[in-house]
């Protein structure tokens, strides 16, 4: 009896030990290095002749990954050329902003952009969309009161306009038939206004040649205009803000002692922006 009571208990220490033994695994191997692309914007849209906004381009490291990754722009239309370049490379966590410079000779529509992201056997792509509006159609024209430099598209009429008998200011910017402009008096509008570093405007009004007029609603002389088919052009003689302390008045404008010439154009490839150039003398 005591044998086998000594048997028993030896069989089942060794089952214990080899349950025990028995109840594990191997551990699982890591996924190897990978990275992947975003592209954002997804779209851009621009009018030829323009730059696009910046698509930017990120390479996201995956699972340890360092590698260099070698970038091509795919499918970009004629006369559209990518800045800095259509082929580049980027170390692992960079980015890239891209413009795409569109020639005025571009035609019109809409393309996908690949972005194709390689580093040795690893591959991936992104894409954006490419929308190229046609150029707006621009023209000029004299009412007689006011000189206007007006843009028109399928769906937008964007204009600019000048006041003749406030010296050409810009009384109007535009769109669709809603004015932007505050026009309440004179010393408002879109334009030049002289000032003298020296006097002291707080005990009197000093020098203040003002493109449209003066307070009392007296408008400075237009001397010239000239319309171009996508331009315009002022001469203007601006006169004191307050022209009782210049020895003017009611029915006597004080004439400022400066000229400002302006011209006024459309920027290329953006139908609702307009340039004003001016030369104080």
């Amino acid at each position: 009896m005591g044998r086998n009571r000594c048997l028993a208990l030896s069989f089942a220490w060794a089952a214990l030990v080899l349950i025990g033994c028995g109840g594990g695994s191997a551990p699982q191997p890591l996924p190897p290095p990978d990275f992947n692309i975003s592209v954002f914007p997804l779209s851009v849209s621009i009018g030829v002749g323009g730059i696009t906004t910046p698509v930017t381009i990120p390479v996201n490291p995956k699972n340890g990954f360092t590698g260099s990754v070698d970038i091509k722009l795919q499918g970009i239309p004629q006369e559209v050329t990518p800045s800095p370049s259509s082929s580049f490379s980027l170390a692992a966590g960079a980015s890239q902003a891209v413009t795409l410079n569109v020639s005025t000779s571009a035609t019109g529509g809409t393309s996908s952009i690949t972005v194709a992201a390689t580093s040795g056997t690893l591959s991936h792509n992104g894409n954006f969309g490419l929308t190229l509006l046609p150029p707006p159609m621009i023209h000029t024209f004299d009412t007689g009161t006011m000189l206007f430099l007006e843009t028109d598209t399928a769906t937008e009429t964007t204009r600019v306009g000048l006041l003749k008998s406030w010296g050409g200011s810009i009384t109007e910017v535009s769109l669709n038939g809603t004015n932007y402009v505050n026009s309440d008096d004179p010393g408002r509008q879109i334009q030049t206004s002289l000032w003298d570093g020296d006097p002291n405007y707080t005990t009197g009004w000093g020098y203040n040649p003002i493109e449209a007029g003066d307070h009392l609603f007296q408008g400075s002389p237009l001397l010239a205009d000239t319309l171009l088919a996508d331009s315009i052009y002022t001469k203007t003689q601006p006169i004191q803000w307050a022209p009782e302390n210049f020895g003017g008045g009611p029915g006597n404008p004080a004439l400022g002692d400066a000229y400002i010439e302006k011209w006024i154009s459309v920027v290329l490839g953006y139908n609702r922006v307009f340039k004003e150039t001016m030369n104080p003398q």
